[in-house]
């Protein structure tokens, strides 16, 4: 999709955002939930895509929180990119999720309903897990 003359406009006034180190503690997640919502809404998103975005998101930074770190420290990484009429959000730990259920083709399902719902809430998902950690990337249409 080519990009317009208002996403160009849009990508020179409201920057991207990158935090490339907030400590992985729940009790931090709702600041970045709230910034990322109007980040979102400066774009243009509508109310319900921003919703789904921000749903997602914080799904995902969740996650890193309750399974990456198995109650140690931690940091994890979120960033939000706007690019030709798409958003794609990136959030990467560098945490060891548990192993797998025999049988199970998710390796990230540890029981919860998390990544169902970040696939459901996403227009696109991308999970790579591997020893160094793992990175969910997602992504909106602005339109």
């Amino acid at each position: 999709m080519a990009a317009t003359h208002q996403d160009e406009v849009l990508a020179t006034t409201v920057p991207d955002l990158h935090y490339p180190a907030i400590t992985a503690q729940a009790d931090r997640l709702p600041a970045f939930r709230r910034i990322l919502s109007s980040w979102a809404t400066s774009l243009g998103m509508v109310a319900e895509k921003v919703h789904a975005l921000t749903s997602a998101t914080y799904e995902a930074m969740a996650n890193v929180v309750a399974h990456a770190y198995r109650g140690r420290p931690g940091v994890l990484e979120m960033h939000a990119v706007h690019c030709a009429g798409e958003v794609t959000v990136t959030v990467v730990d560098h945490g060891h999720w548990r192993p797998a259920v025999v049988g199970d083709t998710d390796p990230l399902r540890s029981g919860g309903r998390g990544v169902t719902l970040i696939r459901a809430l996403a227009e696109r998902v991308v999970i790579k897990s591997d020893g160094t950690g793992t990175t969910v990337r997602m992504s909106w249409s602005v339109a």
